[in-house]
């Protein structure tokens, strides 16, 4: 992991210009780093891809490639904001699919598949109240 720019430099420098994705994976082990940080690159004049990967703890950071690979900086935000995993360096690192005070990571495997009850606020949906005495409108109202 402290190495991801060094080899991101070297992959850009060698035909890798093009970043597909870059994506979290948690492992949820104890004993082991719990997540990876997956990269997809491809070289558009050879065809070849190249997947490089890392292992992080939980609240480690990781190297951000946006100096590298612009397009880095949406695909970071969101492992970021599912997973956890901070990116040091990263021009603006902060929520964009939760809310910026949510505190719990939705896609981390000890995320309660049915959510956390009351951890966002749902408006109550507005249903108009019908009116008994109100007639049926005519085809011809409706034009």
């Amino acid at each position: 992991k402290d190495r991801i720019l060094a080899a991101c430099r070297w992959a850009y420098d060698a035909g890798f210009t093009y970043l597909v994705d870059v994506f979290g994976v948690d492992r949820y082990t104890e004993e082991e780093e719990r997540f990876e940080v997956g990269y997809n690159l491809v070289n558009l004049d050879t065809h070849e891809r190249l997947h490089l990967k890392l292992y992080a703890d939980e609240g480690e950071p990781v190297a951000s490639v946006t100096s590298i690979y612009p397009g880095a900086n949406w695909p970071e935000r969101e492992t970021f904001d599912m997973y956890g995993i901070p990116f040091s360096g990263h021009p603006d690192l902060r929520r964009m699919y939760m809310p910026e005070g949510y505190l719990y990571y939705p896609l981390r495997k000890d995320y309660p598949l049915m959510g956390i009850p009351g951890a966002i606020p749902i408006p109550e949906p507005y249903v108009e109240p019908i009116d008994p005495t109100r007639k049926p409108a005519k085809q011809e109202d409706l034009r």
